[in-house]
């Protein structure tokens, strides 16, 4: 009761009993300005009197200070009063929740999708704001147009909810997408045993980058490399691709092939490969057959936070802009 009470308490000495509690509140509400009392030997603080204005609300007469005043449509009314005057405002019934928190989910959720097209630099983050922006209007129209901090919340646990139901879920906890679901790993030989399918049937992908491909950027396949015999399977350095057939460099020293060293030219067929990974226009793609964590820290997350920590960023700052239409005319009209 006290928690409730307008008088902030600053007690020196505490004697127990309600009934004195009970009259130290009765003394010092009867005070009519704010200021520091005593009574019983307890000192008190009073911060806060509407007893000295000369405002009242027009419904119930109270006394009520600039400060605690609601202008309403009509007249001045107190806190108490005005709120059946923006009730229709704030209350947001169950069918318009429900609504607005699909179209939330669904705005997240198409955020950890596409997510992954949103690198670069800070300029992305205006993008992010702005896209936010005109999302957050159509959210607010599903809303009804609706203020207050349900409508907020409906939005901003929609959007996360979203996101986290996203295929981008395992870039936020820090585990690659392709390798957990809500942080249930995947065992890393299961994964080695697959990367030769899901490298082949995805081949069409990393020639298409590798035709477009820059001066800086890196494409590699990894298959078996045979001489006289001996086999072992090595990164190359692709250099063309004819047809089915990719000729590159050997990215590194072979240990069984004694007439091959680093750099000798070679040939292999696309239906023998092992893996592939490319760098094209700051992207990484591939590396099928590395170790879900291993990749983490050393390929698909070479700056330590371009996947978790960039994921949260953009989602906050789009987040910003989502809720910016609903605080902008809250905001507007005081």
């Amino acid at each position: 009761m006290l928690r409730n009470s307008p008088i902030l308490w600053r007690f020196r000495r505490f004697s127990p009993g309600w009934e004195k509690i009970r009259s130290i509140r009765e003394y010092i509400s009867e005070a009519g300005v704010p200021g520091r009392y005593s009574h019983y030997g307890v000192t008190a603080m009073k911060t806060h009197s509407c007893g000295d204005s000369a405002l009242s609300c027009i419904d119930c007469q109270a006394q009520v200070c600039p400060s605690c005043m609601e202008q309403c449509p009509v007249g001045n009314r107190c806190r108490k009063c005005s709120g059946r005057f923006t009730s229709h405002l704030t209350k947001l019934p169950m069918p318009v929740m429900l609504r607005t928190a699909a179209g939330a989910i669904g705005v997240g959720f198409a955020f950890g999708c596409f997510y992954q097209f949103f690198h670069g630099g800070f300029y992305i983050w205006f993008l992010m704001y702005f896209l936010g922006c005109l999302l957050g209007k159509g959210l607010h129209k599903l809303a009804s147009y609706k203020l207050g901090k349900r409508v907020l919340a409906t939005m901003i646990g929609g959007v996360v909810i979203g996101a986290l139901i996203s295929p981008a879920q395992g870039e936020m906890f820090g585990h690659p997408s392709d390798s957990s679901f809500m942080g249930i790993k995947i065992d890393p030989e299961s994964v080695a045993e697959q990367a030769p399918t899901i490298a082949r049937r995805s081949f069409d992908s990393f020639e298409t980058a590798f035709r477009n491909k820059h001066s800086q950027d890196h494409f590699s396949v990894k298959a078996p490399v045979e001489d006289n015999g001996a086999v072992e399977h090595l990164w190359i350095k692709v250099g063309k691709i004819e047809d089915t057939t990719i000729t590159g460099t050997l990215a590194s020293a072979p240990t069984k092939l004694a007439n091959l060293k680093a750099g000798s030219e070679v040939s292999t067929k696309v239906e023998k490969l092992d893996d592939w990974a490319y760098s094209h226009n700051g992207q990484d793609a591939g590396n099928f057959g590395m170790d879900p964590d291993e990749r983490v820290r050393t390929y698909g997350d070479p700056d330590g936070w371009m996947t978790q920590g960039w994921i949260w960023i953009n989602l906050a700052i789009m987040l910003a802009g989502v809720v910016s239409p609903v605080l902008a005319i809250r905001l507007k009209n005081g």
